[in-house]
């Protein structure tokens, strides 16, 4: 599996996330499928290790060590998503906002230590999706975060748990068109 970044991405691709360290705002590449601290979930997609749902971080054993304590922004301009086609097929769509600006999810991620070094990882935190998400055929949306926020964000130590979860329900509003990929 090689380290570098592609224009679409997928589960177990690497992206370019932004986390803070020390005081400095640094992009770093990571996959996107989060592999747990002991590595062993390293290449099982047995669970959804890459979406991280918004009602389950408190809770879940994946992302409640990593809520509050290891957060990051994952920017892009579409996502994709494969949904149902009228005959019963999968169809892979893709969700742009109307305006093309560039989205900005929030993300947690995990640095595990496997066999060839260092792996760190990420998964988007995802929410209920807006009517027009819902209406092409998918249940999910990542949630975004407005600019003004991303400091909050990345710096979880400095708010508590509950004022995090608020943070992610106060979300940029955005209409989102989707075409087939």
């Amino acid at each position: 599996m090689e380290e570098r970044g592609a224009a679409r991405i997928f589960p177990n691709f690497y992206a370019p996330v932004i986390i803070e360290e020390g005081k400095e705002k640094l992009i770093k590449l990571m996959r996107y499928h989060v592999c747990p601290k002991n590595g062993n979930e390293l290449n099982t997609f047995k669970y959804n290790l890459f979406n991280a749902r918004r009602d389950r971080l408190l809770d879940s054993k994946i992302w409640k060590p990593l809520f509050g304590k290891q957060h990051a922004i994952f920017p892009f301009h579409r996502f994709y998503e494969s949904v149902a086609g009228e005959n019963g097929e999968t169809k892979l769509i893709y969700f742009e906002p109307k305006d093309r600006q560039i989205m900005w999810s929030a993300a947690i991620f995990e640095e595990a230590k496997i066999e060839s070094g260092l792996l760190r990882s990420f998964a988007a935190i995802t929410d209920e999706p807006p009517p027009e998400v819902s209406a092409a055929g998918h249940d999910r949306c990542p949630v975004f975060l407005s600019e003004d926020k991303f400091d909050i964000w990345l710096n979880p130590k400095l708010s508590t748990k509950e004022e995090l979860v608020e943070l992610l329900s106060s979300t940029v509003p955005t209409y989102f068109e989707h075409k087939a990929a």
